[in-house]
């Protein structure tokens, strides 16, 4: 059993020791090499998480779900055109009023 015990420890030192000195020639090598830097981090992650359902309100205020990608995209893109030409609209008044 204690021969056991040590074969199993010594591959997980081992295998520690290998995932450290990897770990540590990517970080070296990160402001060289992102490409690198960003293979290492992506190949971690195992899960890619997604944008979930977005409610969003329509032109004429119905409320409607966007479930894929397009209609996310989409009511995104509905949302922050909205958004900027209130801002531009804000901006332009200052402009008239002299204000900076």
């Amino acid at each position: 059993m204690h021969k056991e015990y040590k074969k199993v420890r010594n591959e997980i030192c081992k295998q520690t020791s290998l995932l450290i000195k990897k770990q540590c020639e990517v970080a070296k090598q990160c402001k060289s090499n992102p490409k690198k830097f960003w293979k290492y981090v992506n190949s971690k992650s195992r899960e890619q998480t997604r944008i979930g359902d977005i409610k969003f309100h329509s032109c004429d205020r119905n409320i409607l779900v966007a479930n894929d990608d397009e209609d996310k995209a989409n009511a995104f893109g509905d949302y922050f055109a909205g958004v900027c030409t209130w801002l531009g609209h804000i901006w332009n008044m200052l402009i008239l009023c002299g204000a900076r």
